[in-house]
């Protein structure tokens, strides 16, 4: 009988010798294979572990923290649709004007120019070392002009009440108020705040300068002044949105007298 040849397509067996020779190798890649596989797992479990007790933390912060959102939202809601229906352009305006006169009044009080003593020696240090100041020379503002916008200022409280009551024209004299302080700024306070006077003949280098009293004025003046004309053009009838977009009433049909009706209908056959 001759021997049987190998099927085609089967994989030959390795012989023993080369089996011998590679076992130690493939049992060694198994074992290395194992501990990275223990090295791997070992830190994916402290992982998840951790990652499940954050998420439990996170769940329940959030199951707390959920009807306070919910109720802040609904109070944000609440408080949009309130703004949205009160505060109008017209109310804005008003509030920065008061805003404005209450700014004017307080600025009264508040200094206005000072002078300092030696100013040019001290160039360059003035961050650190200050020039002194002169004794007696710091003023309030409503000094210059004896508080005269006090009373520029409940002026333009009582136009502004006068305005949101129903007379919007009222509002447009706050041009001359506003221009009234922005003149009585420039063309008084200023030169009396930046006069020196016999200050600088006692005191070389003697240098005045005007303060934080000034300025709130001047631009309280300028505030008014700007914002009078919208207010009137805000409070303006015509502007009121409700008014302006009125639709139109239908014309309503002429209804035929009775008398005519009943003729009418004793003459059909």
């Amino acid at each position: 009988m001759s021997p049987r040849r190998p099927e085609r397509g089967r994989i030959a067996t390795i012989p023993d010798p080369v089996r011998r020779i590679l076992r130690p190798f493939a049992v060694g890649l198994t074992e290395v294979l194992a501990i990275a596989r223990e090295m791997l797992a070992i830190p994916a479990q402290m992982a998840l572990k951790l990652a499940e007790r954050i998420g439990l933390v996170v769940l329940a912060l959030w199951r707390l923290a959920r009807p306070v959102l919910e109720r802040a939202l609904e109070v944000g809601r609440r408080w949009l649709a309130v703004a949205e229906r009160e505060v109008t352009p017209g109310r804005v305006v008003a509030a920065v004007i008061a805003a404005a006169a209450v700014l004017l009044a307080v600025a009264q009080f508040a200094d206005y120019r000072e002078v300092r003593a030696g100013v040019p020696a001290y160039a360059g240090v003035e961050n650190v070392a200050p020039p002194p100041q002169v004794a007696g020379t710091v003023k309030e503002t409503g000094s210059a002009h004896a508080f005269l916008p006090i009373v520029i200022s409940l002026a333009t409280l009582a136009v502004v009440w006068l305005g949101m009551r129903g007379r919007w024209r009222l509002p447009r004299l706050l041009v001359v108020l506003g221009a009234a302080v922005v003149l009585l700024s420039l063309v008084v306070d200023m030169p009396k705040g930046l006069d020196e006077g016999e200050i600088a003949i006692q005191f070389e280098g003697a240098e005045a300068s005007l303060l934080g009293g000034f300025w709130v004025q001047l631009s309280a003046g300028v505030v008014i002044a700007l914002c009078g004309p919208l207010l009137a053009l805000a409070l303006r009838p015509d502007s009121a949105p409700g008014r302006r977009h009125a639709p139109r009433r239908a014309p309503r049909l002429r209804r035929r007298p009775r008398i005519a009706r009943s003729r009418a209908q004793g003459a059909q056959p």
